[in-house]
């Protein structure tokens, strides 16, 4: 048996879409995140590699990778209970121990799936566009993606902001 340890980005949670999302670094033995080393704003992630934005360490992102952990590893003792069970003939027990096996995997999925675990609410994706220094045309496209503006008018105020730009540099230029 060998043993793999390192860091790894763990706990994905409030997902900005066409932006990234918030995850933990952490120290890990055999993918079992341990300690948190720091949290990130993803912008991008290849393999092992990212590209992102480092914030103050969320309590959020951290307390869903040690639950999807333990989730893992309780499945894991059901699956364990249940054959021990069946080998000793004890058939309803094993059925109920079978049956919260499947609530357990059930949870663990929710939580890549639940809204309020997964994505971002529109006041923390405001709050991660000022983190990360999104300029107003990137905003403006989170504005539409929550619903607090609409197609028709976020291209008037794409058309001022192109504006007050293009007023900026005739006056530089003079």
């Amino acid at each position: 048996m060998s043993l793999h340890f390192g860091t790894k980005l763990m706990g994905k949670v409030d997902d900005v879409p066409r932006m990234g999302y918030v995850a933990t670094q952490f120290f890990h033995v055999n993918y079992l995140p341990l300690i948190p080393t720091g949290t990130y704003f993803v912008l991008e992630e290849t393999g092992d590699n990212f590209r992102g934005v480092t914030l103050p360490l969320s309590f959020k992102s951290i307390l869903v990778a040690w639950l999807r952990a333990a989730l893992f590893l309780g499945f894991i003792g059901t699956v364990i209970g249940s054959i021990i069970l069946f080998s000793e003939h004890k058939t309803l027990p094993a059925i109920g121990v079978g049956i919260g096996g499947v609530l357990i995997v059930a949870l663990f999925f929710g939580t890549y799936y639940l809204p309020f675990i997964s994505r971002a609410s529109y006041h923390r994706a405001m709050d991660l566009a000022q983190r990360v220094g999104l300029n107003e045309e990137a905003i403006l496209m989170l504005e539409v993606a929550y619903g607090r503006k609409s197609a028709a008018e976020a291209d008037l105020e794409l058309e001022q902001i192109e504006a007050r730009r293009e007023s900026a540099v005739m006056a530089t230029l003079e």
